[in-house]
């Protein structure tokens, strides 16, 4: 049982990988098919007592998507992660699934600006039973992430946000989520980088080293703002 437990859990993230990793596009909201075993799961049926084998699971697999509809912010960068999970849905169907499986994609309306929104977003989906959750982003995370972990169904997250990537390691036990970007603090150390590499190079010739920061006034923002201050000191620029 622990096994079948693992190859399920191996099976949604492997699917959530691929759904989320085709996060660029959008559109409606579910899609389906059947599946082919992967090779490691050929192996452990290999491997397994014949005794033990039973009857193949057909159930979908659900894929939560909570995307953001009707405003207030995000509508457009949602919709583009829509359409993306579409595409990777209909093409993993068409390649034959998961285990024999069909993908469905189960999407929400959610306020991506405040705790309530991005709660009762992500709780409608768990009341719907999905199997994982992908989320382009969200602006306020802690809400969704302690969602995610009352659920306990995998995560996988679009923020660039390095103070989720915090929580998430400060207790890694009760947060299993999945960033698959690196946190937006790379925006500001990266401009650094490249403006240096095109100094160096002689690419780009700067009239002087002053650089202009302008600030806004939310924390992803305000990271940004100061990766970037750190990058130009650590660069004696």
């Amino acid at each position: 049982m622990k096994s079948s437990r693992l190859l399920a859990t191996a099976g949604v993230l492997t699917t959530t990988a691929l759904v989320l990793a085709a996060c660029g596009g959008s559109s409606s909201s579910t899609t389906s098919s059947s599946a082919a075993p992967s090779a490691a799961e050929t192996t452990a049926a290999s491997s397994a007592p014949a005794s033990s084998s039973a009857p193949a699971n057909t159930d979908p697999i659900t894929i939560g998507l909570p995307i953001a509809q009707s405003g207030p912010a995000g509508i457009a960068d949602h919709k583009d992660c829509w359409n993306g999970a579409i595409l990777a849905s209909d093409e993993i169907n068409a390649a034959g699934g998961v285990n024999g499986r069909q993908l469905a994609l189960d999407v929400t309306d959610i306020d991506i600006l405040s705790p309530e929104g991005i709660t009762a977003g992500f709780q409608k989906l768990a009341g719907d039973g999905v199997q994982a959750f992908v989320s382009p982003f969200v602006i306020i995370p802690p809400p969704a992430l302690d969602a995610a972990a009352a659920y306990g169904a995998p995560y996988m997250s679009g923020d660039t946000n390095i103070d989720a990537q915090v929580i998430r390691e400060g207790d890694p036990a009760k947060y299993g989520n999945y960033f698959v970007d690196p946190a937006e603090t790379y925006y500001g150390t990266g401009f650094v980088t490249a403006l240096t590499s095109l100094s160096d190079t002689g690419k780009w010739k700067p009239k002087n080293n002053k650089v202009d920061i302008v600030r806004g006034d939310t924390a992803y923002n305000k990271n940004i703002a100061q990766a970037t201050i750190d990058a130009v000191k650590a660069s004696n620029g």
